[in-house]
C-alpha cells in the first residue's frame, strides 16, 4: 500500500521548481533507497521470518526475492553465525523490538 502525501502552497511551488511533481509517493522513495543501499538490509517480522530483502543482499547471496522471503534468518547462517543469533541477536531483538 503506498503512502502518498499531497504537497500544497509554497512547498508545492518549490517542487515544482526542481522538477518534483506535488504527488509525491513516499513508498517508491523508500523501495529506491532500500534496494540500492551499499549494504544488505532486510526486514524480518515477529517470528524471525523475512518479509524484505534489498537488491544488494539478494545479489551478494546470489539468490532470488522469492527464495528468501518467508524463511528465517537462520538458514542463511553458519553454525557459529547461529550460535551467536540465539544467544546475543535474538534475545536483544527480543528485548529492545529493533536492532541499529
Amino acid at each position: 500500500m503506498p503512502i502518498m502525501k499531497t504537497a500544497r502552497g509554497r512547498t508545492a511551488r518549490r517542487m515544482r521548481k526542481f522538477g518534483l511533481h506535488a504527488r509525491h509517493n513516499y513508498y517508491t522513495d523508500f523501495r529506491y533507497l532500500f534496494d540500492n543501499a551499499p549494504c544488505g538490509y532486510l526486514v524480518l517480522d515477529a517470528r524471525g521470518r523475512i518479509v524484505l530483502v534489498n537488491a544488494t543482499l539478494r545479489n551478494r547471496l546470489g539468490r532470488e526475492d522469492h527464495e528468501l522471503q518467508g524463511k528465517r534468518l537462520l538458514h542463511l547462517l553458519t553454525v557459529a553465525g547461529r550460535v551467536f543469533y540465539e544467544t546475543h541477536f535474538a534475545p536483544w531483538l527480543r528485548m529492545q523490538g529493533c536492532f541499529n
